[in-house]
């Protein structure tokens, strides 16, 4: 089984490219290269993820096979098309993959064709160990996060897994709502008195609001899996 970092240098090396030329094809650092192939780098943001791909003229899932066993097929454009969801094959459960930066900070979050990107696939015997709880398999969609307000629980950029039927806090966790009209990504915990503390996980940017508002509070849908391997 190959490591993911030796398939990055072995792929930039069968094709006679130098660190700097990948960096400059992707818009990163040579450092940053130099870090994926060194192991330093846990994960790939997904624009990283689909570039490297394109660079390499390699299917992504081709590309994550080793690293990701539990990923039985991912497809993905950088371009936001309108994309079909394949029914859900035997032995597999197909989630879309959204574009977030066309939900986040907008009005209305709904299930709009043209910001879906892609599918993954992943297998069911994953989905039953480690998606316990879920609402129903119809309702989970993959989304990337954005921005560091919640590192290290996430970073910019990481494949979070969404259960999008949730409508209720009736659980601590990481949940996808709307306040205002505006949306957005934090931990809610439910307090001693009944009211809700919203709050993010960086402690260098650390805030936390106290909300008893029920009616204006629109939930979403909540964090289920971050694709670095946390559950939630």
């Amino acid at each position: 089984m190959e490591k993911l970092e030796h398939k990055i240098k072995r792929l930039r090396d069968e094709r006679g490219m130098s660190q700097e030329d990948v960096a400059k094809s992707l818009g990163v650092t040579r450092v940053a290269i130099s870090k994926w192939e060194n192991g330093q780098t846990e994960n790939l943001k997904l624009a990283n993820l689909v570039g490297f791909c394109k660079l390499f003229n390699i299917g992504i899932e081709e590309f994550l096979s080793d690293a990701y066993p539990e990923i039985k097929s991912l497809k993905l454009t950088t371009d936001v098309t309108k994309v079909k969801i394949p029914a859900h094959e035997a032995g597999a459960v197909n989630i879309a993959v959204f574009s977030t930066k066309k939900m986040i900070g907008e009005g209305n979050l709904q299930l709009y064709q043209d910001t879906v990107v892609g599918n993954i696939g992943f297998s069911e015997q994953w989905v039953a160990e480690n998606l316990k709880g879920i609402t129903n398999i119809k309702n989970l969609w993959a989304i990337t996060g954005i921005g560091d307000s919640m590192s290290p629980t996430y970073e910019d950029g990481d494949i979070l897994i969404a259960d999008m039927g949730v409508r209720e806090v009736v659980h601590s966790g990481i949940y996808i709502f709307n306040i205002k009209n505006v949306h957005f990504i934090k931990r809610i915990t439910i307090m001693l008195d009944g009211k809700l503390e919203i709050s993010s996980d960086n402690k260098n940017i650390k805030t936390s609001n106290i909300y008893d508002d029920d009616k204006s509070l629109n939930i979403l849908g909540r964090i289920r899996y971050i694709w670095n391997g946390k559950k939630l």
